[in-house]
């Protein structure tokens, strides 16, 4: 089943290593920044279960580190049920991880990208949080008010 994966991978371009049979992993360009994230996913032996965790590195500025905090506590309430966490020091990266079911009888690779690309412009709006919060000296508030609040508004809803 992780050749299906595979298969979006090669389409879209990403470097990609198969595990194994049920694990992969990629790196995949954010559609805003000029970086990639770490990307493993994972699926089911009948891969009508799929997950995924996106890593990125993170420097949390000393002094920065409460509002940080309060911008993750904010913006976990947008991500659920998938979730976002700081991993703590010395390897401090952001965790982004989904969970998703397919239909096995549709097209799996088109079900999955979607998703991929819903979760990194996700990953890449709380990105835009955590740089006004950490580098720009704003508050989580105005970090989170900054954002496209409609962006804010449909995560919410999902």
């Amino acid at each position: 089943m992780i050749q299906k994966a595979a298969a979006l991978a090669e389409t879209r371009g990403w470097d990609f290593d198969i595990l194994s049979p049920l694990q992969l992993a990629v790196a995949i360009p954010s559609p805003r920044w000029r970086f990639y994230y770490t990307v493993n996913l994972f699926c089911s032996i009948d891969g009508g279960a799929w997950g995924f965790v996106a890593l990125k590195d993170f420097e949390v500025m000393g002094k920065r580190d409460p509002e940080v905090s309060l911008a993750f506590g904010r913006l976990r309430q947008f991500f659920t049920p998938d979730e976002i966490d700081l991993l703590p020091t010395p390897q401090c990266m952001i965790r982004y991880m989904r969970d998703i079911e397919i239909d096995v009888e549709s097209k799996v690779e088109n079900q999955l990208g979607s998703a991929i690309d819903e979760a990194l412009a996700q990953i890449d709006m709380a990105w835009t949080v955590l740089m006004l919060v950490n580098w720009g000296d704003k508050s989580a508030a105005e970090a989170i008010a900054h954002v496209n609040v409609s962006e804010l508004r449909e995560l919410s809803e999902k």
